[in-house]
């Protein structure tokens, strides 16, 4: 190989290849896919390119590395962080030594029903602008990707080309996209502009995917900071972790509309639908597009996951604060002291909030209804479940100091009519 185009941001590997193509006044596609990967059987694929090892041997002066090209010229980012680690990994070395075309199965975009793009887009204003700067146009990756029908940079909707790669034999060609210009009838990728500020969200989520090269966080910790985004918008039961499904498909559907949720291929039913793979227990990998969907509709983003993700504020459902908590058991000498490690939570059938009850090795055990509001919250009594060895001796000990039945009760923590109570069973 005698020269190598300058690659530009953004651009998608494929539009590499075909500038190199055309520049190189090469007659066959075998001749060039011989110079750039010394194998002429290689496949020009658009999505995921393969062999970029030998790729970069090629190319004079070695001066791009095939880890800069996956992670600036191909999809491969906006996937990662939604795909487990080790899948990530044999994703990266398949397209850099070898022929890829298992990285769809791999990516487990096969099993899911986002609608792909039927033809490679390009944004209007792109093009002039690109022209300007760099001398030509370009296939820029971010307008590629499923669900973004909107440049961020400009705002407008993208335009969409002739060139398909849904057809067989245009994964054996290159077009640039200078020369699909020239007998090109513009005609924009969608008509509904009421969704307009999704689709830029869409846009802008989707870019952010590109750029950041985020790692791969897995997915049981992204399942989790769902589950407790939904929960604190009450469609998570307070005491477990039930989705009430009927009232969020309800809401997740009127806040999107019908409309875009079926152009993308997103639309919600009652049962089994992506959203319900998504937000149970996971077990595939959902595209990103779905992720984005559900961030949008929490009123988040990928950056402000990723920092919940890191902080770890999500991890757990702890409507009585973090532990340890305090005994309330004034008869012992650790009264209001931080020693209770146990709290278990369950859910009351009248209201459905969440209760807690709270055991200490002194034996006494009390528990409240929840949430708590405050952090003098944590000092009430809802009900004394079991008094304990303590309270017993204390109780015993002031029976014997003939002290009035409500002092005996203040000094216990409990009303007149417990001490008469317990005094009976003494009997």
């Amino acid at each position: 190989m005698i020269f190598f185009p300058t690659i530009f941001p953004d651009e998608l590997l494929y539009s590499v290849f075909a500038r190199y193509h055309r520049n190189s006044g090469n007659e066959g596609r075998k001749q060039t896919m011989n110079e750039l990967f010394a194998n002429p059987s290689t496949c020009s694929s658009i999505w995921f390119p393969s062999q970029l090892e030998e790729l970069t041997r090629q190319i004079p002066g070695q001066v791009y590395t095939s880890e800069e090209l996956i992670q600036n010229h191909t999809l491969i980012p906006y996937f990662t962080p939604f795909i487990p680690h080790e899948r990530a990994t044999r994703l990266m070395e398949l397209v850099k030594s070898k022929i890829s075309s298992s990285a769809n199965m791999i990516l487990g975009r096969a099993a899911l029903s986002v609608k792909p793009k039927q033809k490679l887009l390009y944004c209007s204003e792109c093009v002039q602008e690109d022209r300007t700067k760099y001398g030509e146009a370009y296939w820029h990756r971010c307008h590629q990707l499923e669900g973004v029908y909107v440049c961020t940079e400009h705002g407008s909707f993208l335009i969409q080309s002739r060139i398909s790669h849904q057809v067989q034999g245009n994964r054996y060609q290159f077009f640039t996209l200078e020369n699909v210009l020239v007998d090109t009838d513009e005609k924009c990728s969608i008509i509904d502009y009421s969704c307009e500020k999704y689709y830029k969200y869409i846009a802008v989520q989707s870019l952010y995917l590109l750029n950041k090269q985020l790692p791969s966080v897995g997915l049981n910790k992204i399942h989790t900071y769902y589950v407790s985004k939904l929960r604190s918008e009450g469609y998570v039961c307070r005491a477990s972790n039930r989705i009430k499904w009927d009232r969020l498909i309800s809401a997740f559907r009127f806040h999107y509309g019908d409309r875009l949720l079926t152009e993308l291929n997103g639309m919600v039913r009652e049962r089994d639908s992506w959203l319900h793979k998504l937000l149970r227990k996971p077990r595939v990998s959902c595209h990103p597009l779905r992720h984005i969907l559900l961030l949008g509709f929490l009123g988040e983003t990928v950056e402000s996951m990723m920092d919940g993700l890191a902080e770890e504020k999500t991890i757990n459902y702890e409507p009585f604060g973090h532990g340890p908590w305090p005994c309330l058991n004034k008869a012992a000498n650790h009264y209001r002291q931080p020693v209770i490690v146990s709290c278990k939570i369950t859910r009351c059938s009248r209201s459905g909030n969440p209760v807690g009850t709270f055991t200490c090795d002194c034996g006494f055990i009390y528990s409240r209804t929840g949430p708590d509001k405050a952090d003098t919250d944590r000092f009430k009594i809802g009900r004394i479940k079991a008094f304990g060895s303590v309270w017993r001796m204390r109780h015993a000990e002031l029976s014997l100091q003939k002290l009035s039945l409500r002092r005996q009760a203040e000094l216990l923590g409990c009303d007149p009519q417990t001490i008469i109570n317990q005094q009976r069973r003494m009997i």
